[in-house]
């Protein structure tokens, strides 16, 4: 009597590494390369100078000229290094879960070998070995199976291995790139003077189909060489646009702080810097996914710190916009610039949180979009100038989410719906009656008006218009209501959006923090009959109605929207809001702590 025990099994291969480590690598080769192409630009643009002639200038010109070539092959050598880096890192990535899966299958099979052992020495009788010989043979398989798991794994980490150390050796130095790459020309050059690329004009759909028709070794060197043109590009992906713009701001910290230690910093470069430092600590920001639980990275869509003389661009997406069912887009309002990133940012996180738990199913982005000039706490704030250029630069943003990915019959639309609050109401509003804002919902809360000459919702150009004007909103009470308001002088920014004439949805905006009209002992409170500014900032605040409503919009649950009855304005008696003597409600928190976010 006997029953054949296999063999134990192998000791499970090592794979080693950390893909985290080996991504750090690959974006400090591609801030290098991109260095290193800045400096052949300089060297292409400065190999003469006007009035030196010469043999001195002769001299300077091909000193010059060699050390532009050279940076253009030290900047090709370390993108071809950052490639193979991120391809072994994913591989990388690839193999570690491999293994874990080869493990599971290595414990399985000890697991029923140990049975086995056990049975077989507790048989008795002929009888009760006929299944174990059954069981040791399934047994054996299983042992043959785990082995060619084994090998497979050993013949994939040892050939990701030797792929990387070929691309090591093969740009090790400049010598070696150039005896194996002669003549090497770069595929940024061809491919940023194609029709279609971003800096010629063209339309955000026209830039969308010149990436789709490059090839990914022009895509990966038109990201690197020029950052500044695909990172602010509106019809790029969002990967791309996110990869680029990482590498200028670690660009900026990186020269910048420098200037800063030595004391050199310009009023401009410490405008700058602070833009920076605001869009790094706004990336800092850790977000949750309240239905996952999983960690939420932001992409850096839109990145110049020097824009709009200082005061900085910065578009921070929570979500992948070019895969989500629904967008959204955060557009802020007076005084806001590069430097309040991280508070527009929570504003767009908050609105993500709010959406997912609004419909699970469904997947959302949501931007924080500081893309245009907003006006100062002075007279510029009582004009739609403005409003009118935000709104413009607003439609190609919006234009670009839509054009990166076209419906097809299997993959539809996307959801859009634009978010304005305060003056960025006024600028949406703007973008959708001169601009031709593409959106499906338009949301305007805090808002002191939908520019002057806009009677009614209908005409922002045929998107669903929803106001959510809290009652107790100073600036929301600036908006022009009848025959009374700023209009009276040809100032202000239009009708009340809340008001039953100008018919948008009016939903409930109220928060339980909100300002009372009364103290607790009878006597007047010592604001303006009952408002504070602290309402204007509620809108996207935890737990709040205006937050759990924006939710439902962006999710497309029109029908869970709680409606709000509209201000209206009677003869003789003034503007009447009756959202005013209404208890607000109080909703559960959406938007996670982030010790509560799970880590790989």
């Amino acid at each position: 009597m006997s029953v054949t025990i296999p063999e134990p099994a192998p000791t499970t291969p090592e794979v080693t590494g950390e893909p985290g480590d080996v991504d750090t690598f690959a974006d400090t080769l591609l801030r290098v390369a991109t260095a290193a192409d800045d400096l052949d630009s300089v060297a292409q643009s400065r190999s003469t100078l006007d009035g030196w002639t010469g043999d001195a200038s002769r001299a300077y010109g091909h000193y010059v000229s060699a050390a532009g070539a050279n940076a253009q092959s030290v900047s090709l050598g370390l993108r071809n290094l950052a490639r193979a880096a991120d391809a072994y890192s994913t591989e990388l990535t690839r193999l570690l879960l491999e293994r874990e899966t080869v493990i599971e299958v290595a414990q399985r099979f000890g697991s029923g070998r140990a049975w086995l052992i056990q049975e077989v020495a507790a048989a008795t009788t002929e009888e009760e070995l006929v299944p174990l010989r059954e069981a040791a043979s399934d047994l054996a398989t299983s042992r043959e199976n785990l082995v060619s798991l084994q090998e497979a794994l050993v013949r994939d980490r040892d050939a990701n291995e030797e792929t990387m150390a070929t691309a090591l050796n093969q740009n090790a130095d400049l010598a070696t790139f150039e005896r194996l790459n002669p003549g090497a020309v770069d595929p940024a050059d061809a491919a940023i003077e194609l029709p279609g690329a971003p800096g010629t004009g063209a339309s955000p759909e026209e830039v969308a189909e010149w990436w789709r028709g490059l090839t990914e070794e022009q895509r990966y060197a038109v990201t690197v060489a020029y950052p500044e043109l695909v990172g602010g590009a509106d019809g790029v992906p969002a990967a791309a646009r996110d990869q680029a713009n990482r590498s200028l701001l670690e660009r900026d910290l990186d020269v910048l702080e420098r200037r800063e230690q030595a004391g050199i910093l310009t009023p401009e470069q410490e405008r700058q810097l602070a833009n920076a430092r605001a869009a790094k600590e706004a990336l800092g920001n850790e977000v949750g996914d309240p239905v996952t639980r999983e960690e939420v990275v932001p992409l850096l869509h839109l990145y110049d710190p020097d824009a709009f003389d200082g005061e900085g661009a910065i578009a921070i997406a929570y979500g992948d916009p070019d895969t989500a069912d629904n967008i959204a887009t955060v557009v802020p309002g007076t005084t806001v610039t590069g430097e309040d990133a991280g508070s527009i940012a929570n504003d767009a996180a908050a609105v993500y949180s709010s959406a997912r738990v609004s419909d699970p199913s469904s997947t959302t982005a949501a931007i924080a979009w500081i893309g245009y000039d907003t006006p100062e706490f002075d007279l510029s704030v009582t004009n739609e100038d403005l409003a009118r250029d935000g709104g413009e630069r607003l439609a190609d943003y919006v234009d670009g989410l839509r054009a990166v990915r076209p419906p097809t019959d299997e993959v539809p639309a996307p959801h859009v719906t634009v978010i304005g609050h305060s003056y960025g109401s006024t600028t949406v509003a703007n973008s959708a009656t001169g601009s031709g804002l593409n959106a499906d919902d338009i949301v305007l809360v805090g808002s002191p008006g939908a520019g002057r000459g806009v009677e009614n919702a209908d005409e922002l150009g045929g998107a669903e218009v929803w106001a959510g004007n809290a009652s107790r909103d100073p600036v929301a009470r600036l908006a022009d209501n009848g025959a009374i308001g700023l209009g009276v002088w040809d100032k202000g920014l239009g009708n009340d959006v809340a008001e039953d004439d100008f018919g948008a949805n009016r939903f409930r905006a109220e928060s339980v923090d909100r300002a009372e009209e009364i103290n607790t002992d009878g006597t007047a409170l010592d604001n303006f009959d009952g408002t504070s500014l602290d309402d204007h900032s509620r809108y996207f605040q935890d737990g709040s109605e205006s937050l759990h409503n924006i939710g439902n919009i962006v999710a497309g649950n029109d029908d869970d929207v709680s409606r709000a009855e509209h201000t209206y304005d009677p003869m003789f008696q003034g503007p009447q809001d009756p959202e005013f003597d209404r208890d607000p409600e109080k909703f559960d928190d959406v938007v996670m702590d982030p010790d509560d976010i799970l880590r790989p």
